[in-house]
């Protein structure tokens, strides 16, 4: 397996895909090959390791990924971070929000995105104090949305505090997201 999977490092994407196809229909058995790929020094490698695993249903890799979510690799966090939504669903909350105050702020965006996908509420409260406490214009944008998506009708006078806010694209999301969470609670 160890040249096919070499080839997921290869620099021409019509190729990377070919073998992952190819891996992902040898499935099971190439598992433990793709979770050490990922830890590769080749980030190419780690993340294209880390996309094949998750379209193999094996529960071999869930631990691994997990651990990837807080890579140096964002691609690789990111790939992790997709990998478990899909896999686990709701089930990843705990992980996803146990992992976001401590990753890099592309992941911290990614986790809020999967976290409103996830569509459950439980972490409207977490993601209200991380609100409170974040300083980049694009993580609250983020957390804003998923608060709107999410509709709790608590959350309005945190996002009104948002109103005035110097980035505009801030300014769009609070007023979308009011919308939302008035429309939600009707």
């Amino acid at each position: 397996f160890d040249t096919l999977i070499q080839g997921l490092d290869n620099s021409d994407s019509e190729i990377r895909a070919k073998v992952r196809k190819e891996l992902v229909q040898i499935g099971p058995d190439v598992v433990d090959e793709l979770i050490l790929a990922m830890q590769s020094t080749s980030m190419r490698l780690a993340w294209q390791a880390a996309v094949t695993l998750g379209q193999i249903p094996d529960p071999r890799w869930l631990s691994p990924m997990s651990t990837a979510i807080n890579s140096p690799n964002i691609l690789l966090a990111q790939a992790a971070i997709t990998a478990l939504e899909g896999t686990l669903g709701k089930e990843a909350t705990a992980l996803f929000l146990k992992a976001l105050p401590g990753t890099k702020l592309v992941v911290q965006m990614s986790l809020v995105s999967a976290l409103e996908h996830l569509r459950d509420r439980s972490v409207v409260e977490p993601l209200s104090h991380l609100l409170e406490a974040s300083e980049s214009p694009e993580l609250i944008y983020c957390i804003i949305q998923a608060l709107g998506k999410l509709g709790d009708a608590r959350m309005i006078p945190l996002i009104q505090k948002y109103q005035d806010h110097p980035n505009h694209h801030v300014r769009e999301r609070v007023t979308i997201a009011l919308d939302q969470i008035g429309r939600a609670s009707w």
